[in-house]
């Protein structure tokens, strides 16, 4: 008589949980991750998408509640479905797979990869509504957008991995990053500084903290990322003989006689250097009774 084979059920466990965590925005929301558990394998939380107020998560029931939410609880279900059905499949296929399997089967199904330059443009796409409405400055637009160059030209010609997938851009490219930035050699053929490389790396945690908060990446793989900033040099200011001589001055070319326009302007009015790039005279210049006002 052939002996009745009894699956080993100890091999067939299989877990799909959905965890509510704190919006970044306000306490009062929440967005949903999943979590895929198979036999001793378990996936790192994954973005469903979802964010609703955190009073209708049922952490019990692993259900939404309310009727506003119907809409997303359904779609939490189909959720369901499709992980059961993809485990399901690979069960069936009898070949060895992990929870990750599972995971990778579902988070790539018909979308690829998001890689870190598109982020980074459409995140400069929304900087320039911003700076069209009025919310950021023209001169922060271009420090975005300057970066943008030194870390595409970095991904290119160093990493040689211009596509490279958001969710691979860990701690240890960004070491790499960082020393790259800091043994390249500016404009002027000096090492970038420490206040360069920091300043660097804040503007690129930026981006991954804006693709955390859209929820096109699960977490910032930057957020605890920290370089040292160099100590703040003594400033030096000019003395009235000095701005003298350079008001006398005679430069060689237009390019050096507007330069030194912008700064003797900057030294009398005291404007920064972003402000003195914005200005303009028809906008911010007002003639009463012969009298020049700054608006």
């Amino acid at each position: 008589m052939k002996k009745t084979e009894i699956p080993d059920l100890k091999l067939r466990k299989f877990s799909f949980k959905v965890i509510a965590r704190k919006s970044t925005e306000t306490n009062k929301m929440v967005l949903l991750y999943g979590r895929i558990t198979y036999n001793d394998t378990q996936t790192s939380d994954f973005s469903l998408g979802m964010k609703l107020t955190a009073k209708h998560w049922n952490r019990a029931e692993q259900a939404i509640t309310g009727k506003q939410y119907e809409g997303m609880n359904h779609r939490l279900q189909q959720i369901r479905t499709e992980i059961d059905l993809l485990h399901s499949d690979f069960v069936r296929t009898n070949q060895p797979f992990t929870a990750n399997d599972i995971r990778n089967a579902y988070t790539s199904k018909d979308k690829p990869l998001i890689t870190v330059l598109e982020v980074y443009h459409s995140f400069i796409d929304e900087k320039e509504l911003l700076q069209t409405a009025g919310k950021i400055r023209q001169s922060t637009l271009k420090r975005y957008e300057s970066f943008r160059i030194t870390f595409a030209n970095y991904l290119k010609n160093i990493c040689k991995a211009e596509t490279m997938p958001m969710i691979d851009f860990d701690k240890a490219q960004a070491d790499k990053f960082v020393l790259y930035i800091s043994t390249t050699k500016n404009y002027y053929n000096r090492f970038n500084n420490k206040n360069y490389v920091s300043r660097s790396l804040r503007m690129l945690k930026q981006v991954f903290k804006w693709a955390v908060e859209r929820e096109m990446i699960d977490k910032n793989p930057l957020q605890h990322y920290k370089t040292e900033r160099a100590k703040a040099e003594k400033q030096v200011f000019l003395e009235s003989a000095e701005i003298e001589k350079l008001q006398g001055l005679k430069p060689a070319s237009a390019t050096l006689q507007r330069a030194l326009d912008l700064f003797l302007f900057q030294i009398h009015t005291g404007l920064t250097y972003g402000d003195t790039q914005a200005f303009s005279y028809e906008k911010h210049i007002i003639t009463v009774e012969n009298n020049i006002f700054f608006a």
